[in-house]
């Protein structure tokens, strides 16, 4: 992987006039965080074809990803760990929803929770890393625009509901659950780093 990204990049280095170092590391980081998104993306079409759940899986894929990218919350300390934690929420919300009408009461759980989650999303969201920190006009941006797509979701997947789509409906509020559990762990972790630096302070 780190072969081709080298090879990638020396090619444009190659074919771009005036282009520094820092200029080739941006570059790298951008095709690794391209092809890594490529790769999680082909990898969760494939499940959902084998769990034979591809509209869900897609339809999750995408207002996951757009709620997710626009509200923060926790991320594994590696790339491999991020796409396996990833990789496993993904492979759990198919299952549960081929699994939705087994239960009665599992689907107004989920509706339920989604009210919760909701709140907890416009509360907290956006939540920066340590590795991505937000400076104040861009946490007003990604909070105003974390809450217009929360608000689109769920208006969607009402109107899902309504049409008797109840699937479709249950992805995108498991969509909003999954995003706001991020958020909570991302909580947790900060205030534990919290705890811990003012105990060593003390």
């Amino acid at each position: 992987m780190e072969m081709i990204l080298n090879k990638i990049s020396n090619f444009i280095s190659r074919h771009t006039d005036n282009m520094t170092n820092e200029d080739k590391e941006i570059v790298s980081y951008g095709l690794e965080l391209f092809f890594l998104k490529l790769f999680f993306f082909l990898t969760t079409v494939i499940i959902s074809i084998s769990m034979h759940c591809l509209v869900e899986g897609l339809v999750f894929t995408f207002f996951f990803s757009l709620l997710r990218s626009n509200s923060g919350g926790y991320h594994a300390n590696t790339r491999i760990g991020c796409f396996i934690i990833s990789i496993l929420m993904f492979i759990s919300t198919l299952i549960l929803v081929n699994h939705i009408e087994e239960y009665g009461n599992l689907g107004g759980f989920i509706i339920s929770f989604s009210v919760f989650s909701s709140i907890v999303i416009v509360t907290f969201a956006p939540l920066d890393t340590e590795s991505n920190r937000l400076d104040k006009v861009e946490k007003k941006l990604f909070r105003r625009k974390s809450q217009i797509i929360l608000g689109i979701e769920v208006v969607l997947a009402i109107i899902l509901l309504y049409f008797k789509l109840k699937n479709l409906a249950y992805i995108i509020f498991l969509a909003i659950i999954e995003t706001s559990i991020l958020l909570v762990m991302e909580l947790i972790k900060i205030i534990i780093k919290s705890r811990s630096r003012n105990g060593s302070d003390s």
